[in-house]
């Protein structure tokens, strides 16, 4: 028995906040934020809005494109996300279960 990596999928929150958005919300500029972050928008998840949810996103969109069923390969499911202050967190098993 071995394993690969058969596709990768992925789903980002719908609501996109840009650094001028941010401009106006506080004292900050586009090329303050750019010059030292690299960032020029951000997505900011929904009111209850989980990375489960977009994991299971991201599958559905991803597993026909792979030609596979869903049960067929749901075991075997691995999902990770970073952020600032969580590198790599697992939530496969939550995905997994919807």
């Amino acid at each position: 028995m071995y394993s690969r990596i058969v596709g990768t999928g992925s789903a980002l929150p719908e609501r996109v906040v840009t650094n001028a958005d941010l401009e106006s919300m506080v004292d900050t500029s586009d090329k303050w934020i750019f010059e030292r972050t690299g960032i020029r928008e951000r997505r900011i998840a929904a009111p209850g809005e989980t990375s489960t949810d977009l994991g299971e996103k991201a599958g559905v969109r991803e597993f026909p494109r792979l030609n596979v069923s869903i049960p067929a390969v749901s075991s075997s499911v691995s999902q990770a996300w970073t952020t600032r202050t969580a590198v790599m967190r697992r939530t496969s098993k939550s995905t997994q279960c919807r």
